[in-house]
């Protein structure tokens, strides 16, 4: 048995192939692999479920030490090296990424997270007509309305600090998955539960480190899939008014400890 599992999640609509794929490009690695395959659904939106579900499996059908979450259309690079030696030669409880991970749509690469949720969100509404009611100018409301919350969007626009440490929560110990619940009451979730898990991490002198990256993994989607109705309809004024709440706590929290990167 390896020390380090990677949790390789997928819909259920997703191909055989695909995961095949995903198993060979894992196998240069020193990781043991699992499946997670999850029902395509309105429960996606429920990402904070979805998290704990996981994390449970993690604890309940493996005895490794370290779980990576690895979405199954995504292909590791270089860093994710970086990733696996360093958590195999300490032990690290909590590792997030501090730095970006290529994202490809239909074969368009997103070098910038606003650029992808410009494209994402006008596809969506030319795909969804009652959306644009919501919205006197839809794409004003991208651009202004979506962009101006980019603190509150995390998996668009992530918090940042001066050291570049984004809030991607990329890997967990054993210890950490039996200390830690992910929030379930607010979605997306990303930077509360970035506070959260970094706070627990403190309060329980968990070892915390940065992977800095440009060079981790790159994700492929569809549009088809950005846009599915479930994963936008959560954008709404109570959600963002959490978000609101949830950044002066984070910023305050975070911005002040001390960051160490994994070398």
């Amino acid at each position: 048995m390896k020390k380090i599992v990677v949790q390789i999640i997928s819909l259920d609509i997703a191909p055989d192939e695909v995961r095949e794929y995903c198993d060979e490009s894992l196998e240069e690695f020193d990781v043991d692999t699992y499946h997670v395959i999850k029902k395509f659904g309105p429960a996606l939106a429920q990402m904070g479920v979805q998290q704990n579900h996981e994390k449970k499996l993690f604890l309940t059908q493996t005895e490794n030490d370290f779980c990576i979450p690895h979405p199954v259309h995504s292909t590791p690079l270089r860093d994710f090296h970086t990733l696996v030696d360093a958590v195999n030669k300490e032990d690290i409880d909590l590792v997030l990424l501090a730095g970006k991970e290529s994202t490809y749509v239909d074969d368009t690469m997103y070098e910038t997270n606003e650029g992808l949720a410009r494209a994402v969100l006008e596809e969506y509404c030319v795909n969804h007509p009652e959306s644009a009611r919501m919205y006197k100018y839809p794409v004003e409301y991208i651009q202004n309305i979506m962009l101006s919350s980019a603190p509150y969007i995390a998996q668009y626009v992530p918090y940042v600090n001066e050291q570049g440490a984004f809030n991607n929560i990329i890997g967990y110990s054993r210890k950490f998955a039996e200390l830690f619940d992910f929030r379930e009451d607010i979605n997306p979730n990303e930077i509360i539960n970035c506070h959260d898990a970094l706070m627990c991490a403190h309060r329980n002198n968990l070892t915390v480190r940065y992977l800095k990256s440009q060079n981790f993994r790159e994700k492929y989607y569809s549009m088809s899939d950005m846009i599915y109705p479930s994963l936008w309809e959560q954008q709404n004024d109570a959600w963002r008014d959490s978000m609101r709440k949830a950044i002066p706590k984070f910023s305050k929290n975070i911005l002040k400890r001390k960051i160490t990167f994994l070398e």
